[in-house]
């Protein structure tokens, strides 16, 4: 929040300050709080000759795991919605500012040029009174933050995409685990009892990559969200600092 209360203090009384006190972290939900219980990582546990080994004792295992892989497969789907929609917020305040920012830009351009020909400064942009340094001063801050956040708008962009590409597959796992508790219940009682249905090792071993793909799933589910402050202190910290004043005197000078 370091920027935020820099800016805030240097700009404070404009519509822009409004827009770095919206960007608060918000509660994570106690889904996403902690890892997931799972029994992983599990990927090492089972093997294709291991489940053809001990059929009995990997079918036992993937119906205990099967049902908790139901649960936080919901779960986790629960949460990419809820990220998907922090996310989103974050953009569209993020996009929201930009024009903002773009339109202060304008005023103060405007107010620069019809003070330097009437030699009329200070003036008043909004409810601001500026004097001719202070303007230049704010413009600069204004377009080199405009740089920063335009870089993180395609960043968010690809987060939005990546959640969304997330979500698909963790919904056509959860579709296939979901259709495959029935079979592997009947598998393990068929097994219990000394016998073996037609296909049996082909189902288990299918059964075990499944359990290994949620495992990644789940995982990938479980990444945070990226922080508009984390993000437009990356930017910023990526930049080459703020324009020079003769860069900004030219800019507000240009018709």
């Amino acid at each position: 929040m370091k920027i935020a209360i820099i800016l805030t203090a240097f700009i404070s009384g404009i519509v822009l300050s409004l827009a770095f006190a919206v960007w608060q972290q918000e509660p994570v939900h106690p889904t996403a709080a902690a890892e997931l219980p799972l029994d992983l990582p599990r990927a090492d546990l089972w093997t294709p000759e291991s489940v053809s080994d001990d059929p009995l004792g990997f079918a036992e295992f993937a119906e205990k795991n099967v049902r908790k892989d139901l649960v936080f497969l919901e779960q986790s789907g629960a949460e990419l919605e809820r990220k998907r929609e922090r996310a989103r917020r974050a953009l569209s305040k993020t996009k929201s500012f930009l024009v903002s920012a773009k339109e202060r830009t304008a005023d103060l351009r405007k107010a620069y040029q019809k003070a330097e020909a009437q030699s009329a400064f200070p003036v008043v942009v909004g409810t601001q009174v500026y004097d001719r340094e202070t303007l230049i001063e704010e413009t600069q801050t204004l377009l080199h933050l405009q740089a920063s956040y335009a870089e993180i708008v395609p960043q968010f962009e690809e987060v939005i995409e990546s959640i969304d590409e997330s979500k698909l597959e963790l919904d056509k796992n959860l579709i296939s685990t979901n259709s495959v508790m029935p079979a592997l219940e009947r598998e393990r009682q068929l097994l219990y009892n000394d016998q073996e249905s037609i296909g049996s090792q082909s189902f288990l071993t299918g059964v075990e990559q499944l359990l290994d793909e949620n495992e990644v799933l789940l995982g990938q589910a479980n990444r945070p969200v990226p922080v508009v402050e984390d993000l437009l202190l990356q930017a910023s910290n990526r930049s080459m600092g703020k324009p020079d004043k003769s860069s900004i005197i030219n800019f507000l000078s240009k018709q």
